[in-house]
């Protein structure tokens, strides 16, 4: 409890300094699995924050990755199958859907590179549905 009262008084220097205001409505806190049960609620209540859920998300992508990364990215994987089947069935042209095919799949992908590596076997898939 004391570090959390630490911790409370340094993110209270922190919005004093910097003259940014937490939100803590959109703030949440993450504790780890063999974190005492009994001092989560305390610790929530005094930081005025709530616990962070497990499968928590940012911008689309998961904040939490598990030590298997494939299934971390079956969703973001399945959001990116589901715009390639939409655009498969509208009336454009081979050209045109190659063209939204890749600029909005490299987005995607860049995007996701950048806070992970992504699996090989992973990138095989995705390659393999944008060829079809």
């Amino acid at each position: 409890m004391r570090e959390a009262q630490v911790l409370d008084r340094c993110l209270d220097k922190y919005m004093m300094w910097s003259r940014q205001k937490i939100n803590k409505g959109k703030s949440s806190i993450h504790f780890i699995k063999n974190f005492s049960r009994s001092a989560i609620v305390p610790i929530c209540d005094l930081l005025q924050l709530k616990k962070m859920p497990t499968k928590a998300k940012h911008l689309g992508l998961p904040l939490l990755i598990p030590r298997s990364k494939r299934l971390a990215l079956e969703e973001l994987k399945e959001r990116l199958f589901a715009k390639l089947l939409g655009w498969k069935a509208k009336l454009l042209s081979q050209a045109g859907r190659a063209t939204l095919i890749r600029s909005a799949a490299a987005s995607l992908l860049a995007y996701s590179m950048s806070f992970f590596y992504l699996p090989l076997s992973w990138c095989s898939d995705v390659a393999r549905a944008m060829k079809n």
